[in-house]
């Protein structure tokens, strides 16, 4: 943390594409990343012990993909194949989506779902 801090960071965005070899040379985005960028989320709260914000990006593409970024200690979310395939009305549809799950969760803003994995 503290390197993070003396290099000036006052943020991270994590994550957006993964490289990748096979069936050709090139980044993988969109669903197949949701695992590895929630670890990543994971790894990152537990370094910096959610003293930075994060930005939440690859694999979102419902409001259950949103509360599970914002769970790991994400402040927001980034996203693009989600309009890709679901359409321009996919913001609104997944905030609803998150609205719901929030609701199911017990939750009843956002800020009080945020870093909730961690206890």
């Amino acid at each position: 943390m503290r390197v993070i801090q003396k290099l000036g960071f006052q943020g991270l965005v994590l994550t957006n594409t993964h490289r990748v070899e096979w069936p050709e040379a090139g980044g993988q985005s969109g669903h197949p990343l949701s695992v590895m960028s929630s670890t990543a989320l994971e790894w990152a709260y537990e370094v910096h012990e959610g003293n930075l914000p994060m930005i939440a990006s690859g694999g979102i593409m419902t409001g259950g993909d949103v509360f599970q970024k914002i769970a790991r200690g994400a402040a927001a979310v980034e996203i693009y194949t989600a309009l890709v395939y679901r359409g321009p009305w996919a913001v609104t549809e997944i905030l609803l989506e998150l609205k719901a799950e929030l609701r199911l969760r017990g939750f009843a803003t956002l800020a009080a779902a945020r870093g909730s994995l961690y206890g």
